[in-house]
């Protein structure tokens, strides 16, 4: 049996105690509102502080639910989908209502394939792989310009300026076979057919370059 401070729910202890030590006394001071609005001769309209507590209170309990229902998730090692819903591979810890979509699509047969979460939390490589900040310099400052994205849904090792001429050969070819495979619904482009944009030529679109090859589009 797992040590408790190694559970997802273990980790969570202090975080959902004071998550549900703050739900509980919202009630009261949406009462004191309430009362306050409903008194004669009052110096203040307090309405709009009334809806934003009301929304601070439903907000708080939904993420309270989801923290909650995400470390189940995570505890009984259920299969989660090995990407998001555009078929993106995801990598690195992820916000609770993800892992619940990811769990969502695992349980109903809508995944491409399953996984463990924590196998893949702890996929470091991965993790660095989906990391969009190119890790090359420019005019001897941090470049500031995002990795190139791949068809299997990672990351280039750099952005196209810093690409070498056989890593830009071996990108062009995966987005030629994306393109000559698959329709484009973001633009409109028939398989073989570049993507546009204004009217214009243009790079791929991403979900026509992570999708399965001969997809219907």
């Amino acid at each position: 049996m797992p040590d408790a401070d190694n559970t997802a729910r273990g980790q969570l202890t202090d975080v959902l105690k004071q998550l549900n030590a703050v739900i509980h006394r919202l009630p009261a001071a949406e009462d004191a509102l309430a009362a306050y609005e409903q008194r004669p001769g009052r110096d203040f309209a307090l309405d709009e502080v009334q809806r934003s507590l009301s929304a601070l209170h439903e907000s708080l309990q939904m993420a309270y639910l989801q923290v909650e229902s995400a470390a189940v998730v995570v505890d009984k090692d259920q299969p989660v989908d090995v990407a998001y819903g555009n078929g993106k591979p995801w990598g690195g810890p992820q916000r609770p209502h993800y892992v619940l979509g990811l769990a969502d699509r695992a349980a109903n047969g809508t995944a491409r394939a399953t996984t463990s979460y924590r196998r893949r939390l702890r996929d470091g490589q991965l993790a660095e792989s989906m990391d969009p900040t190119c890790p090359h310099t420019r005019y001897g400052q941090p470049c500031t310009s995002e990795r190139v994205n791949r068809a299997d849904g990672t990351r280039a090792a750099a952005c196209w300026p810093h690409l070498t001429p056989e890593q830009k050969q071996e990108i062009s070819v995966e987005r030629d076979k994306a393109i000559t495979a698959n329709a484009c619904s973001e633009c409109g482009a028939a398989a073989g057919e570049k993507c546009v944009r204004n009217g214009k030529p243009a790079s791929i679109h991403q979900r026509r370059l992570h999708a399965p090859q001969g997809a219907s589009s």
